[in-house]
């Protein structure tokens, strides 16, 4: 396909994709001609209809206008040009301004890049990528060289992706072993991504499907992570919450097993609390909270010490020396 002779329209919303492929695409002042316009705002607009929330369609000529095609995870819609386009000039040169719309049958394909390495960004590209191959016949081109992309062409960019590390970081330990004031620094610096987690939403009187629900939803966030990405709780961690079978029959369901789900961390990182220095100093037939700690770090252990990617950062005089040395492992990777 020799891309000069067409038009492109940056996508962000993927959600309203189908509406597009039925009515194409609608501008907002046409809507108000047919007296469609029920909107209350441009956003409201947006995600509603699937421009660019202006009340005119805007389109560039040139691939090169990178707001337009290569801003993660916005995909482009490659569109013909047709004489009965009442149009006129945009801010920039090749920007054109349409002021009624696109029909869905002068959608002639969608235009992508094939990626190589994985991002967090890039992670939510081919996730929109993923959502509108499922939803339409049309081709997909090259963006760069206006080649089509054939499946087997998806086929070697998936696979490319899933060997590129995603860098998934595992920090956890105790009360009292420093983690939430590690963490903190760690955002407060920028020097990592946090997850923050839902898992104190999940109830164990939920249903098999609304636990399902909330569990395949952090399945999918941990896999298509791309940016280094910190957890202070797994995914293992939400086992408790299900009893044995039902936690037998999601992994059943998945096709996977406990020791795979553990492979979502390329780094565990284990901060251990202060008192076990002195776990050889307490009785420990007496119940006190020294000893819930100790079995804190203990059952740690036991899920994750036999692991490769396991690491201890074992109590220091200050926060700030363990901080350094969990920087100091999560920087070789």
């Amino acid at each position: 396909m020799k891309l000069s002779n067409y038009y492109y329209h940056g996508l962000q919303n993927p959600q309203v994709f189908s509406s597009i492929l039925e009515k194409g695409i609608l501008s907002r002042n046409y809507l108000r001609k047919i007296e469609q316009d029920h909107f209350s705002s441009a956003k409201d607009f947006l995600d509603k209809e699937g421009t660019n929330g202006l009340d005119k369609i805007c389109v560039c000529e040139y691939k090169s206008m990178s707001y337009y095609l290569f801003a993660y995870p916005n995909i482009t819609l490659i569109i013909k040009k047709d004489p009965l386009y009442k149009i006129e000039s945009g801010s920039l040169e090749g920007e054109y301004l349409i002021e009624d719309y696109i029909p869905a049958e002068n959608i002639m394909g969608i235009g992508i890049r094939l990626v190589k390495n994985n991002t967090k960004e890039i992670a939510e590209y081919i996730k929109t990528v993923k959502e509108i191959k499922k939803k339409t016949s049309l081709p997909f081109y090259n963006l760069e060289n206006g080649k089509r992309i054939e499946e087997q062409d998806f086929s070697d960019m998936y696979k490319k992706l899933e060997k590129s590390p995603r860098r998934n970081i595992l920090l956890i330990g105790p009360s009292f072993s420093g983690i939430k004031e590690i963490t903190k620094e760690l955002e407060k610096n920028n020097f990592i991504q946090i997850y923050s987690s839902e898992i104190q939403k999940m109830n164990n009187t939920d249903s098999f499907e609304k636990k399902s629900k909330k569990f395949m939803k952090r399945y999918k966030e941990e896999k298509e992570a791309g940016k280094k990405t910190l957890y202070n709780d797994s995914i293992i961690d939400y086992k408790k919450y299900f009893t044995k079978e039902e936690w037998n029959r999601l992994l059943e369901e998945l096709k996977i097993t406990e020791k795979e789900l553990k492979k979502n961390y390329d780094i565990v990182i284990h901060v251990y609390s202060f008192v076990y220095n002195y776990r050889n100093l307490f009785d420990k037939k007496i119940p006190n909270p020294i000893k819930t700690l100790l079995k804190m770090d203990e059952q740690i252990e036991k899920i994750w010490k036999k692991e490769n990617h396991y690491y201890e950062v074992l109590p220091k005089e200050s926060i700030n020396e363990k901080l350094e040395e969990v920087k100091k492992i999560i920087n070789q990777y």
